[in-house]
């Protein structure tokens, strides 16, 4: 609910140019939470798959399609 891909807190900006692994390191380190942010919940699948949306988003060669 918090952010959306281009406009308001766009993540589209934020994962561009980052990679899979990169992003899955990054999302795996919200598990706990972050100031203004609350914890990422799901398996290691689930993340891992997010991550390679997220990089596809963002442009990276070998992401989700």
């Amino acid at each position: 609910m918090c952010h959306n891909l281009d406009g308001y807190l766009a993540i589209r900006p934020l994962v561009a140019g980052q990679d899979a692994e990169g992003l899955t390191a990054f999302l795996e380190a919200l598990r706990a939470g972050r100031p203004g942010m609350p914890p990422i919940v799901g398996t290691e699948k689930e993340i891992g798959e997010l991550a390679a949306y997220l990089a596809a988003l963002g442009g990276a060669a070998g992401g989700a399609k």
